[in-house]
């Protein structure tokens, strides 16, 4: 179950792409597979207790590792607790089930810090550097290098899921029992697709301009979806030569990357017809080509093909 305040959503979905690549790498030699789990996707609205009872019988109730993420805040108090996620870690710790707490001490800007929570978070975290082991991180990509080392060691040295692995149980699907090697098979083939999918960058053209005075060509290439690690930027036709292409490169979500060119024939530049082929990889090392053709100012990415 991961477990944390609003402030850290970059966190948690972090948190999840790992849990997913994790299953892709390892689920079927440890024989179990982890799904990450918490209020927002795996509760459903029901009247007659507490809204964070209901939560800790639903969600909590099913969780096998609790992993905590903190920032700023501590949460909303729950009539028992400080916050939600305050006693979802109680009642966890209560279980004999393993909790995992981390803490950013990423910069903020002080006009977003709520300081009545900020100091009961505070208070929060020294009361469990006193119970046990917690973690820090600078940066999300500090958390990601740090959760991903950290979960392997987790699930290899707990007691607790060495009984899972040694456990060798049959499940049930659709009625009928299977061997559990091959219900975790589908089940990774499953979430290797989802993974992909969560990591897949998706290229696109903010538009073209040029210089006719110089012949000049500038393409400005965008990511809207996860990293790109571009590889290859190479012209497949036209009299146009590309220049300053400092490859490898890592496009990142949101990120935006010129592709410059000038032309070497007698048409003028903004007549100049041109394809040019972009190789890349995802976080997973899928390949990518993506196919831009245009004339002049006019361009567009006209197909992407996944190896």
């Amino acid at each position: 179950m991961l477990a944390s305040p609003s402030d850290v959503n970059d966190e948690r979905e972090i948190a999840r792409k790992i849990i997913w690549e994790w299953n892709y790498l390892y689920s079927i030699h440890k024989k179990m597979v982890l799904l990450p789990i918490g209020w927002e996707t795996h509760s459903a609205p029901l009247l007659g207790d507490r809204p964070q009872e209901i939560i800790n019988k639903q969600v909590l109730g099913q969780s096998d590792l609790l992993i905590g993420i903190f920032w700023t805040r501590i949460g909303t108090p729950t009539g028992n607790f400080i916050s939600g996620s305050a006693e979802e870690i109680e009642a966890h710790i209560k279980t004999g089930k393993p909790v995992m707490l981390y803490f950013s001490n990423k910069p903020v800007a002080l006009d977003r810090v709520d300081n009545s929570q900020y100091q009961k978070l505070i208070a929060f975290k020294n009361e469990y550097m006193q119970r046990g082991l917690i973690e820090t991180f600078s940066s999300i990509e500090d958390f990601k290098n740090k959760f991903e080392r950290q979960l392997a060691i987790m699930i290899n040295t707990t007691s607790y899921f060495k009984g899972f692995e040694e456990a060798g149980v049959i499940a049930v699907q659709n009625g009928e029992p299977i061997a559990v090697d091959k219900y975790i098979n589908r089940l990774a083939d499953v979430e290797q697709r989802k993974l992909k999918l969560s990591v897949k960058p998706k290229l696109w053209l903010n538009g073209a301009s040029t210089n006719g005075a110089s012949g000049d060509i500038k393409i400005d290439l965008n990511n809207k979806g996860e990293t790109a690690y571009i590889k290859d930027i190479k012209l497949l036709s036209g009299n146009i030569n590309l220049h300053s292409l400092s490859l490898p490169y890592e496009l990142n979500k949101s990120e935006r990357r010129y592709i410059f060119g000038r032309t070497t024939g007698e048409n003028h530049i903004s007549n100049t017809s041109y394809t040019i082929e972009v190789s890349y990889e995802d976080e997973l090392g899928n390949k990518f080509i993506s196919i831009i053709e245009g004339v002049g100012p006019k361009a567009t990415i006209t197909k992407t093909i996944e190896n």
